[in-house]
């Protein structure tokens, strides 16, 4: 499941699995695509796009994309309309019943690949250009970035440059380690990252419907981690989440232990005042020109792909194309985010508790609300944000400035299939998501080069997550929203006033119902786990972790800035014992 677009809920694939010779724009995609009033003009080089955005999955995503798509297009039409027509011949309106029907199906099965199998047809009607910012050779100053080394013995080597990655270069080439920092992507968030970060979600979202539930997890690889696809929202951990880690790792987290190390990263981040206080400008901007100036080199393109713990130095092999480097270091600093660190850990065996690495997955459950009314600010209706204090503990809420391109793909569709829920216009659309430290855990595995996440959303969690979505509701009507959405399989939830919230109970839904996104997964390498105290791997003196996989549990909050602190203190830490 990917985000932004305009409208849809459709399987799609672009490899050669039709019968006939018909073109491209003549296929199912291309009467999908007029649906949406794109012009015929356009449409080659919208499916040449959405193409490229599909090369990179797996093999058998192509194909079961392929044989999904073979019969919508010729079964679909006979088994819900009763015609014996391809889809692709339909008129309009018997069309958008069929896209309807399949996205509001009974079998969530049938809903959710419906949504994973269109998503490159999604990315290809987005403007990817609204969302990213300036490209890293136009950052003031640039962004040096290496594309090749010298093989020799080094202080550090960080791999992965996301927020720990990032805190931790920073702090340890301030200190005057020589320290290298590596990364596998070369893109950055300005440039069209889709192939970097779409098929790893794909493959998330589609092991895990597989087992009966709607899932979304975004990742994947770029210049500045999750920065490339995300919102940087930072707020501080919450003070019973850190005494419940304090409890847990015998640490002084809660006692003012990590505090210093938060104003520095808030420092470190440039996180902003009054209405941006939580928002950063970006690790492009930040941490990663900072690790720069301080002397340290930032390698991308290179892939790590053997890790060799044994004598006075830890061996490092990365590689590009066919190049191979081989790197020695005295620490190593794992952090590749909580999805890929586990499978550095267990392909190469590192530490004692190396079989436990991938488990204990948590992740942040969350829905997202959206508004549409004229004049409507997120930071101005989001100061009025109060939960209970029996929602504290459990839930937290962020404001969205834009609706993406999956939620825009779930809303009321009208009966031709055009939705008053589109960008542009003068009313403006705002939003929240809605977030819940989830009380079931799952894990992370790689098979046959692929990354599997097993995840069930407990039932408690849906509960919770429902209850802040109805609040919200009523929060943005009394905002001045003339309607507000909340984006469900099988039937958006739409509303015009706060009666019809009343109306509304919790138990009203299944679980099964919420789509779902799984974001910040965490704590596959956890502090008292896989790790010590010091995110050291038990069983090695020399290979630390620094990413969303230490934490022993959820801060209660977006992690972000909990991991930069960490980090950075992991950074002092590292820099002492030189």
């Amino acid at each position: 499941m990917v985000e932004g677009g305009k409208d849809t809920a459709l399987v799609c694939s672009f490899r050669s699995f039709s019968m006939s010779s018909s073109s491209h724009a003549d296929s199912f995609e291309g009467r999908w695509l007029r649906v949406l009033d794109v012009p015929e003009e356009a449409l080659e080089s919208h499916l040449e796009r959405a193409r490229s955005h599909h090369a990179p999955d797996s093999s058998i995503i192509r194909r079961l994309r392929a044989l999904a798509l073979w019969l919508v297009d010729w079964l679909g039409p006979l088994l819900v309309l009763g015609a014996w027509r391809r889809a692709r011949s339909l008129e309009r309106k018997p069309f958008v019943q069929l896209l309807r029907h399949i996205r509001e199906h009974r079998w969530i099965r049938i809903r959710v690949i419906g949504a994973l199998l269109v998503a490159p047809l999604i990315d290809a009607i987005d403007d990817e250009k609204e969302r990213n910012s300036p490209d890293t050779d136009d950052l003031e100053p640039p962004l040096d970035v290496s594309s090749d080394i010298e093989e020799r013995h080094r202080d550090v080597v960080v791999i992965g440059s996301g927020v720990g990655g990032a805190s931790v270069a920073a702090r340890l080439a301030r200190t005057g380690a020589d320290t290298l920092l590596v990364e596998r992507s070369i893109r950055s968030k300005d440039d069209d990252h889709s192939t970097e970060t779409e098929p790893s979600r794909h493959r998330h979202g589609w092991s895990n419907a597989l087992r009966g539930r709607p899932l979304s997890v975004t990742t994947g690889s770029a210049l500045g981690g999750t920065d490339a696809i995300g919102w940087n929202w930072n707020e501080r951990p919450r003070e019973a989440s850190l005494a419940r880690w304090d409890r847990q790792l015998d640490t002084n987290f809660a006692d003012g232990g990590l505090r210093p190390w938060l104003d520095d990263a808030e420092a470190l981040l440039e996180i902003g005042t009054g209405d941006d206080r939580h928002v950063d400008p970006g690790l492009t901007r930040t941490a990663l020109p900072t690790f720069i100036e301080s002397g340290g080199e930032l390698l991308a393109g290179w892939r790590v792909t053997g890790i060799r713990d044994e004598g006075e130095a830890v061996e490092v092999r990365i590689e590009r194309d066919r190049e191979i480097r081989e790197l020695t270091c005295e620490r190593l600093v794992v952090a590749a985010g909580a999805l890929a660190t586990p499978g550095l850990i267990r392909r190469h065996q590192l530490g004692s508790h190396w079989p436990r690495a991938g488990q204990h997955l948590r992740l942040h459950p969350s829905v997202r609300v959206f508004a549409r009314g004229p004049d409507l600010e997120a930071s101005s209706w989001f100061r009025d944000v109060e939960l209970r204090h029996d929602e504290r503990e459990r839930l937290a809420i962020s404001p969205i400035e834009r609706m993406g391109r999956v939620w825009t793909s779930r809303v009321p569709l009208d009966d031709d299939g055009t939705s008053a829920w589109g960008e542009g216009g003068e009313q403006s659309i705002v939003g929240a998501e809605v977030m819940v430290r989830d009380r079931h855990t799952g894990r992370i595995r790689q098979i046959l080069g692929q990354s599997l996440l097993s995840y069930a959303l407990h039932p408690d969690d849906a509960t919770d997550l429902a209850a802040g979505a109805l609040h919200i509701g009523r929060i943005l009507l009394e905002a001045g929203a003339e309607r507000v959405v909340w984006p469900m399989a099988g039937e958006p939830v739409e509303w015009t006033s706060s009666d019809e919230i009343d109306e509304c109970s919790v138990d009203s839904w299944a679980p099964e119902q919420l789509w779902v996104r799984g974001d910040h997964p965490q704590g596959t390498a956890g502090m008292g786990r896989v790790l010590d105290h010091h995110r050291r791997l038990r069983g090695s003196r020399r290979i630390h972790v620094a990413d969303a996989s230490v934490l022993p549990d959820s801060p209660g909050v977006p992690p972000r800035l909990t991991i930069a602190a960490l980090s950075l203190r992991l950074g002092e830490h590292l820099a002492s014992g030189m």
